[in-house]
């Protein structure tokens, strides 16, 4: 998606700054407002207002402020949708952010633990880190999230494979 001169936009690969909302259901009809995700790393400048060498001031949301912020509340939903589709450009899968979040409250590398993860699951081997886990069980969720992300199938979904070293 790239915009004309005028503001409007026009399908394209070769000057494109983003894509239409990755979450319509429905195919956005000429002259129709929608939102645009902008591609990572195409703002050249962020402030209170932001601007794009494909973006005239004059089509700037700041312009007509009053117009937008009467037909748009950007809310902390639209703020958790942002952060999920930014993600989703990143290439990270729910399944993966869920781990990687995981991971951050037990204080492990998320790359460690799906090493050990993926140990525990090919040959039985348990995670024992100097008593760091004790008391540690993995949460509802993991093993299902765990599949998603490696594609393997694992069995047995009851077990923890943390082990204090006592």
């Amino acid at each position: 998606m790239y915009l004309l001169p005028d503001g409007r936009a026009a399908k394209g690969k070769e000057k494109a700054v983003g894509i239409v909302d990755p979450f319509l259901t429905v195919s956005v009809k000429e002259g129709q407002r929608f939102l645009l995700v902008v591609y990572p790393r195409k703002i050249t400048s962020l402030r209170h207002v932001w601007s794009h060498p494909a973006f005239p001031e004059e089509h700037h949301p700041a312009f007509h402020k009053e117009e937008v912020a009467s037909e748009l509340e950007f809310t902390e939903a639209h703020r958790e949708l942002a952060d999920k589709v930014a993600k989703r450009l990143q290439g990270i899968t729910p399944s993966q952010q869920w781990l990687k979040e995981y991971a951050e409250r037990i204080d492990v590398s998320y790359d460690d633990l799906m090493e050990h993860t993926k140990e525990y699951v090919d040959h039985g081997y348990s995670w024992s880190d100097g008593g760091k886990f004790e008391g540690e069980s993995l949460p509802d969720g993991f093993w299902e999230h765990y599949e998603k992300v490696t594609g393997t199938e694992v069995e047995d979904k009851t077990t923890s494979f943390f082990s204090c070293s006592c």
